[in-house]
């Protein structure tokens, strides 16, 4: 007895699946009808002139609903027990197995630094029993184009999300979709994943329509905000998932096994519903993996993370893009700049470049880039204002100008500092970076 007490007293009523509480419910309510029911029927009958049968079947029926409840809660809870010591032994079999063989290439494809940052798990190369391999793509990075917009629009009401957007991301490339909010991100993410209809266009993924059910086999998507059934552990969501996914049985528990070591979770036993956004954000992580997908699509993928966590999710991404296709939405231009290889900015819903990091800072080319010293919050507006102004962004006291005519700035920036009475501290030409091309694209006239 007191080894059940100790398992019913380290068992939450929010751990048990609704069914077993819906159970534990009805048998409580059960209990109180059937001791109302005696207790009417002793009150009309004499004790002494009731049948012996009728009384013990009426007590034996009282002390079995009264105890089933609590049967039914240790049962419960010594089931989710075995789950527990199961992971941990499954876990402790996938140590046993193969190393963790997502890539030999150890550098991000985009040619950032890691800062010595290991892929999940944190601390370098993890162990597992299955290994990262897409069932439509051989070894190495596969040909031609993942994903192709022909001429694709999108109206809602009278706002067109989408206007005659044309671009092409290569299979293999980690390419990020960029662009300020309400740029029309989500809308051709929506229309990738055949979760929304272009109004116009042609649209093919994996060289097959979006949306059919040949591409969604081979898709792995995670939403910024994943949300999940509160109830399940992060083993029973992967299983179901799997399932989802069609993958065979026999080898979904090396797969999950490795799945939950990927996302730091294999020893957590707590039901998903008590997840940070962080855990959450690594349980979505691993189900966009479970099928092994040709294509994967990361809608901010490290904004709940610590930057320990980033920096491993940056390595995985670039590890991943061994074998498949990845596209990242994301605002943050330095991690951009660190693992893609290829970039699609939209504006206003069109498509305003779509190439190589490499060749989008060369576009830049065409842009000189100014750092302007001095002091003056209307600075900015009266910069933007002028011709040769394609972008202003501020850093502390200095104000960091794309120039679209060097020739045109020299001659008026003197006379436009004089106007406004702004002392003029230093004019420094600078490199541009993604952020400042990106400026240019999204602001520039």
């Amino acid at each position: 007895m007191g080894k059940i007490a100790a398992i019913g007293a380290s068992t939450s009523w929010g751990e048990l699946s609704p069914g077993v509480q819906k159970l534990i419910i009805a048998l409580i309510v059960l209990n109180f009808l059937l001791m109302a029911a005696a207790l009417a029927v002793w009150s009309r009958t004499d004790a002494e002139s009731m049948p012996q049968p009728g009384k013990i079947a009426w007590l034996l029926i009282c002390l079995f609903v009264s105890t089933a409840g609590p049967i039914a809660f240790f049962i419960a809870r010594r089931q989710s027990a075995t789950w527990q010591k199961r992971e941990r032994a499954w876990a402790a079999q996938a140590k046993q197995d193969d190393e963790w063989r997502i890539g030999d290439d150890e550098s991000p494809k985009g040619g950032g630094n890691t800062d010595g940052a290991g892929a999940f798990p944190a601390g370098g190369s993890g162990p597992s029993a299955w290994e990262f391999r897409p069932a439509n793509v051989k070894t190495g990075a596969p040909a031609g184009n993942a994903v192709e917009f022909r001429n694709v629009s999108r109206a809602f009401g009278d706002k067109l999300a989408l206007d005659d957007v044309s671009f092409q991301i290569p299979a293999g490339s980690v390419c990020a979709l960029l662009g300020p909010n309400g740029a029309g991100k989500t809308t051709a993410i929506r229309i990738l994943l055949g979760l929304a209809r272009a109004d116009a266009g042609d649209v093919r993924i994996l060289g097959d329509p979006a949306g059919s059910l040949a591409v969604r086999r081979r898709l792995g998507y995670l939403p910024d905000v994943p949300a999940y059934p509160a109830w399940m552990s992060a083993r029973e969501y992967l299983e179901a998932s799997a399932d989802l996914a069609g993958v065979p049985a026999v080898e979904r528990r090396s797969r999950i096994a490795s799945l939950l070591e990927l996302a730091e979770l294999a020893g957590v036993s707590q039901r998903i519903g008590g997840y940070s956004r962080g855990m959450r954000q690594r349980l979505g992580l691993a189900q966009a993996l479970v099928g092994n997908p040709d294509l994967i699509v990361l809608d901010e993928p490290t904004s709940a993370l610590d930057p320990a966590g980033r920096r491993a999710v940056l390595r995985l991404i670039a590890q991943l893009a061994e074998h498949a296709t990845i596209i990242l939405s994301s605002h943050n231009l330095e991690e951009v700049q660190r693992v893609c290889t290829h970039a699609v900015v939209l504006r206003e819903g069109k498509a305003v470049a779509a190439s190589t990091i490499s060749q989008l800072r060369e576009r830049a080319g065409d842009h000189s880039l100014l750092l302007v010293s001095t002091g003056g919050d209307r600075l900015a507006q009266a910069l933007k204002a002028e011709p040769w102004c394609a972008g202003v962004r501020r850093e502390g006291a200095d104000f960091i100008v794309v120039v679209s005519d060097a020739s045109a700035a020299a001659r008026s920036l003197p006379a436009l500092m004089a106007r406004g009475g702004w002392d003029l501290s230093a004019l420094t030409p600078l490199e541009p970076s993604l952020e400042d091309v990106f400026t240019a694209l999204t602001e520039g006239k």
